[in-house]
């Protein structure tokens, strides 16, 4: 998981940047008007800079990352009350799903957007917050090494096949921050995960990503491994340290 009000991404690798080296020019604008629409110039230019931020890291990245590891036995009673009147939080495992948001007058945040598109047809799962409707939050949840490296391409190992899960890709609009958003949606992951056999969820998140922090550490999350990332071009190196 991922969520925070920086850059995240998301950062551990959980920001969600909307737009990727591969999305066409429509989608492009379409992100730009929604930033400007819902967040404002400033919005945009922190969008921009997410954009850039991208693009620098495909060729060099140097990164400490907190490895968390959560027991969703563990996690207590989930999922959490809304943290005020007109919040919601939904399951977006198809388009089908997506579409049948969009009719209902969601905001829509998966069908017009190629990235997005992508991590469902790899098998991610998205759950979504919403305020009277319109979009709020969203973060991503993994089953496979296949889904995981659809917004997550850490070298970071997940036992998918003995119950682990995977969260990351996270994203929350600036004007809906710290108000309790990023912990609400992150509890319904866990119930879905409980609800699928889970038993381990982990996360990598920047060390300096305190906004993304809280909402594991809430349910229990134990920071017990400190990865680091270092790339140049196309040599990479990932290493894992305990934490004393």
């Amino acid at each position: 998981m991922n969520d925070n009000g920086m850059n995240r991404n998301r950062s551990g690798f959980e920001s969600e940047k909307w737009v990727t080296l591969s999305d066409d020019f429509p989608a492009l604008v379409r992100r730009a008007r929604s930033l400007v629409r819902n967040e404002g110039l400033r919005g945009l230019l922190s969008g921009f800079g997410r954009y850039v931020g991208t693009l620098m890291r495909l060729v060099y990245r140097n990164e400490h990352l907190c490895l968390y590891e959560l027991r969703v036995d563990e996690a207590g009673p989930i999922p959490l009350s809304p943290p005020f009147e007109g919040v919601e939080a939904h399951v977006i495992e198809t388009r089908d799903d997506a579409h049948r948001l969009m009719v209902q007058g969601y905001e829509d945040v998966i069908l017009n957007n190629p990235q997005n598109r992508r991590r469902l047809h790899s098998g991610s799962v998205a759950v979504c917050a919403f305020v009277d409707r319109e979009f709020a939050s969203i973060d991503w949840m993994a089953f496979s090494e296949c889904a995981k490296r659809s917004f997550d391409k850490l070298p970071y190992e997940v036992e998918f096949e003995k119950g682990e899960a995977y969260t990351g890709g996270a994203f929350t609009v600036r004007r809906f921050r710290r108000r309790g958003i990023a912990t609400y949606r992150f509890s319904h992951e866990l119930c879905y995960m409980r609800n699928h056999g889970c038993c381990v969820c982990r996360n990598a998140i920047g060390v300096g990503n305190i906004p993304s922090q809280r909402p594991v550490e809430r349910f229990g999350g134990c920071f017990s491994k400190v990865g680091h990332i270092r790339r140049f071009l196309w040599r990479t190196r990932w290493t894992e340290t305990p934490v004393a």
